[in-house]
């Protein structure tokens, strides 16, 4: 008779990982062997790499073929947070806490588990340890503009997301259409259908865009992003078009910029028709990345990426080019805003030192030149291969031959290897890799090839001093004087003998 024996096993918080909750099937010894294992996976379903102080979530575990897993956590409290029996986690205290939560599987989930799995024998992969940080949250308003709209009959506008904190933002827009009165649409474009009796109010839902989110929690690392659900009213005043109106949008024609540090350009507006319109731009200075002058003109501040939002008024002349053109007509501008991309790259200037700096060598005599190292990477590259020089050749792998005596000068033309330019592009992700083509000069000396004069012999003979040698004279004429002293010194001694 076969006996089922349900095993929950759980380690205590702080440990690497939680031992697996396991059911296994015990057989009595002449039975048959057990059947093959079922694994049930015990993954927490969704659960956040980091909360908003005093927010909270409920912890689950991912269902498994369908069947609930429940159960009951063990309560748990640290500095950072607190876990009650129902799975409900509340954050308490910025900071990073790890934890590994301990779970009793319910009888319910159990039995559903065996029942579709009869005489099988159960195991339950291990809980992982799980980290989470607590931070603080800043919420963003998100803010239409304009803040109203006051329009004709028949007149277009579109509705943009006010910037927070010099963070342009973008987003999309819930669709208005059971307005009799003014319809919108995703990207903000609204148009006037009915003049209103009084002031209504719209209160257009915005979704932010992952780019604006990502912007925002680049600036502000240590924050949860936060922005309300809750819509803001734009009030809205539409009266009954007077005479007929001519919309002309003012529209930048730039809607990327891709510039390095330092470079300049300038916005110009979108042609009307066969009039060419100019305006005055509402100047950006509140940037890090780019500034625009009321001129329309910009120019790149420091390497990075944003968005703007270029607005320009029109001129006296295009306004009066534009009346002219159309004098029975009211010419309308709708609040149509162009967000323009922006990618400021800064230029790293890679010299191309050539080792050696100079070549004093015999002819016949061969080397190689190379490039020096540019901050810890290699560099390769093809010379430009000399072959007119009556001195010295050089081939494209940078080999070259002493071909005569002589002096001169070189100045190596060197192209950059593929290899070199994507080791500095790893290595500096956020600059543009420029270099000379053209390295430094390198002097050259070439001497004649030394000739073997020594025959590797000397002569046995015994050699004198030249007689006309004064050195060798006064030496033999010392060695005299103290022979003839040592001689009578002789002398002196045997008399005093006698």
């Amino acid at each position: 008779m076969k006996k089922i024996a349900v095993f929950l096993m759980l380690f205590s918080l702080g440990f690497a990982q939680a031992s697996p909750i396991y059911a296994e099937t015990l057989d009595t010894p002449n039975a048959e062997a057990p059947a093959d294992l079922i694994t049930v996976p015990m993954k927490l379903k969704d659960f956040p790499k980091n909360m908003s102080l005093n927010t909270t979530k409920t912890l689950a575990f991912e269902d498994f073929e369908g069947i609930k897993l429940t159960g009951t956590f063990k309560a748990f409290k640290n500095d950072q947070i607190e876990l009650n029996e129902d799975g409900e986690l509340k954050a308490l205290a910025v900071g990073t806490t790890e934890f590994t939560p301990e779970f009793t599987l319910s009888s319910e989930a159990v039995d559903a588990i065996k029942a579709k799995y009869p005489g099988k024998e159960i195991a339950y992969t291990d809980i992982e340890k799980v980290t989470l940080t607590v931070k603080t949250e800043l919420s963003v308003p998100l803010i239409p503009e304009p803040e109203k709209i006051t329009a004709k009959v028949g007149e277009q506008g579109k509705l943009a997301i006010a910037a927070f904190e010099g963070v342009e933002l973008t987003g999309t827009f819930a669709e208005i259409k059971n307005n009799e009165y003014i319809k919108l649409a995703k990207d903000g474009s609204w148009e006037a259908l009915k003049a209103t009796k009084e002031k209504i109010d719209i209160a257009p839902v915005i979704t932010l865009s992952a780019e604006s989110l990502a912007a925002l929690q680049a600036k502000y690392p240590d924050q949860n992003i936060a922005h309300p659900d809750t819509a803001v009213s734009i009030p809205v005043e539409i009266t009954e078009a007077s005479e007929e109106t001519l919309s002309v949008p003012i529209e930048v024609n730039e809607t990327t910029i891709t510039a390095k540090v330092g470079e300049t350009g300038k916005f110009t507006l979108k042609d009307f028709g066969d009039i060419q319109l100019t305006g005055t731009f509402a100047e950006i200075t509140d940037n890090d990345y780019i500034k625009v002058d009321k001129d329309g003109s910009w120019k790149a501040l420091k390497s990075g990426e944003t968005e703007i939002t270029p607005v320009a008024t029109l001129t006296k002349e295009s306004a009066d080019a534009l009346q002219k053109a159309n004098p029975d007509k009211k010419i309308i501008h709708p609040d149509m805003a162009t967000v323009v991309k922006v990618k400021i790259t800064q230029e790293l200037s890679v010299p191309l030192n050539i080792k050696p700096t100079k070549i004093d060598t015999t002819v016949g005599a061969t080397g190689k030149l190379e490039l020096e190292e540019y901050e810890g990477v290699k560099l390769t590259g093809t010379f430009t291969a000399i072959e007119n020089n009556d001195y010295i050749e050089v081939a494209s792998d940078g080999t070259w031959k002493a071909l005569k005596t002589g002096e001169t000068t070189i100045a190596p033309v060197v192209k950059l290897s593929k290899e070199s330019l994507e080791a500095l592009e790893k290595k500096f992700p956020d600059r543009e890799i420029v270099h000379p083509e053209r390295g430094q000069e390198i002097t050259v000396k070439i001497s004649a090839a030394a000739t073997g004069t020594n025959t590797g012999t000397e002569s046995n003979a015994k050699k004198y001093p030249a007689t006309n040698d004064t050195r060798s004279n006064w030496t033999a004429v010392g060695l005299f004087l103290v022979g003839a002293c040592g001689a009578l010194y002789v002398l002196k001694r045997k008399k005093s003998n006698i």
